[in-house]
């Protein structure tokens, strides 16, 4: 059985909500990757926007969008991948606790704190009962729910599933985090890889696909989602690949384009160039982390970059590392790791 991605949505640090236009104008942050965010009057209502988080009214926008995108009234499934849940709100809550001194304590951010609300208000303004499940395994979040998808399809439990990785940076845990220097210090988004220092560009994004067995105008074929957790292994990383390769009779060859997330810390992005070198060194390759910055589910913004290139057969100039401008794009694959969890992805085009 073949699963097609039939719809995308994409709020995102890029004007890519619009799957019309592709990276058209590149714009730059300052600290980190903030989202553009859409006018949500045209996904929801005044009066239920003033009750919802940031990233809730983001997760909402991008859904709507792709669900559109897809002319899809209902899902069967609504699954959710999230790093970091709904952040903004777990800390108003946990700041009000502290300043009211456990007393007279509104309950509206605690409802709206749990890590399933994205995906439970969408299912709530889509009146939809169906499957709704939400992931929380770190950096490998987007990749579990991508998983729950394609076996939901291919056991004919679903005809048509949202998938969607969501998460959102919030000033408190920006400090926290510079502190611990994981991030770059002083570095706007344009210099993401221009620094060879220690520490990346954190970002954030809320990214949906309608992923179906029956295609309707589709952007790409998933072929393979595979994860590896807390390993470098060189040993591992070929058994996985060897697997994709023969469960769909392929070689290295194949493989048009090699999209990698290197986010600009030296340590990090000497695991890309070991796998470049080790197993596609004459690949074409491109990146994506340097349109959204550094978060749990970037690779959500991979295969949403990833879709577009299949669908429109373009590179943008903004994500090429190395590129063969006359070889036509009809395989990627899709390469993530952070903190010693791996993930690879493969799609197709139509």
């Amino acid at each position: 059985m073949q699963i097609y991605i039939n719809g995308l949505g994409n709020v995102s640090p890029q004007n890519t909500l619009d799957n019309s236009s592709f990276l058209e104008e590149i714009t730059y942050h300052q600290d980190y990757f903030k989202v553009i965010e859409p006018n949500y009057k045209e996904f929801i209502s005044p009066a239920s926007a003033r009750r919802m988080g940031r990233v809730i009214k983001m997760g909402v926008a991008a859904a709507n969008y792709c669900l559109r995108d897809a002319k899809v009234e209902n899902p069967d499934a609504i699954i959710t991948g999230t790093g970091m849940g709904c952040l903004e709100d777990t800390e108003n809550f946990l700041c009000n606790i502290l300043n009211n001194k456990e007393q007279f304590l509104t309950p509206t951010s605690f409802i709206q704190s749990t890590h399933n609300t994205v995906g439970a208000q969408i299912a709530l303004l889509l009146t939809c009962n169906n499957y709704n499940f939400t992931y929380v395994h770190r950096d490998l979040s987007f990749e579990s729910a991508f998983v729950d998808s394609i076996l939901l399809l291919k056991e004919g439990e679903a005809s048509n599933v949202l998938l969607g990785g969501v998460d959102e940076m919030t000033h408190n845990h920006y400090s926290i985090h510079a502190k611990k220097g994981v991030w770059k210090k002083g570095a706007t988004t344009s210099e993401f890889f221009n620094k060879n220092s220690k520490g990346t560009i954190p970002g954030e994004g809320a990214a949906f696909f309608s992923l179906s067995s029956s295609p309707k105008d589709p952007y790409a074929i998933v072929l393979a989602v595979e994860i590896l957790f807390n390993t470098n292994s060189h040993e591992d990383l070929k058994m996985i690949l060897d697997k994709i390769f023969s469960s769909n009779n392929i070689e290295a060859k194949d493989i048009d384009l090699i999209l990698i997330g290197t986010n600009g810390d030296k340590e990090g992005d000497k695991v890309y160039s070991e796998f470049k070198e080790n197993f596609f060194k004459e690949n074409n390759s491109a990146a994506f982390k340097n349109l959204c910055g550094e978060y749990s589910t970037s690779s959500a913004f991979g295969v949403w970059l990833a879709s577009q290139i299949l669908k429109k057969k373009e590179i943008p100039a903004c994500v090429s590392l190395s590129h063969t401008p006359e070889k036509e794009v009809n395989k990627i694959l899709l390469y993530n790791h952070y903190h010693g969890n791996h993930s690879l992805i493969l799609l197709s085009s139509c």
